[in-house]
């Protein structure tokens, strides 16, 4: 099984694994009666939904909001929106999942630019200011 892309390069009717930043998770009632859940999931690039329809009670207790989780799912689109269909589902184990190119930076959105550069730009704006009122 492959590595998914990341979510602004995901497309529908791929299989494979990834990590993420599990950003809510919420126990839902189905037409029938049973449980599923609905997550919502983020890597730096954007968020996508997750459900889970197997396995619920066990998945309940395997991770909570918040955290950082390594998936496997089949990406698909339901009424309009990409979502991810979750196979299985673990927290990540830092010290393991590193090996298999696990980062916290990979799962959380950040600027598109670095601090550093965005810092420059904005001293250099304010540098720029001749008013002698608005200079500090």
């Amino acid at each position: 099984m492959s590595r998914l892309p990341r979510v602004a390069d995901l497309g529908p009717s791929l299989t494979g694994w990834g990590y993420f930043l599990c950003t809510q998770k919420d126990v839902r009632v189905g037409r029938s009666g049973g449980e599923f859940l609905i997550l919502a999931l983020q890597d730096a690039t954007g968020q996508v939904a997750g459900k889970i329809f197997e396995n619920v009670q066990r998945h309940k207790a395997e991770f909570e909001a918040g955290e950082f989780v390594r998936l496997e799912a089949r990406s698909g689109v339901f009424q309009g929106r990409l979502e991810l269909a979750i196979s299985a589902i673990r927290r990540v184990n830092p010290d393991q999942d590193r090996l298999e190119g696990f980062s916290e930076d990979e799962c959380v959105m950040s600027a598109p630019r670095s601090i550093d550069e965005m810092w420059a730009e904005l001293t250099a704006h304010a540098a720029a200011i001749t008013d002698p009122h608005v200079k500090v």
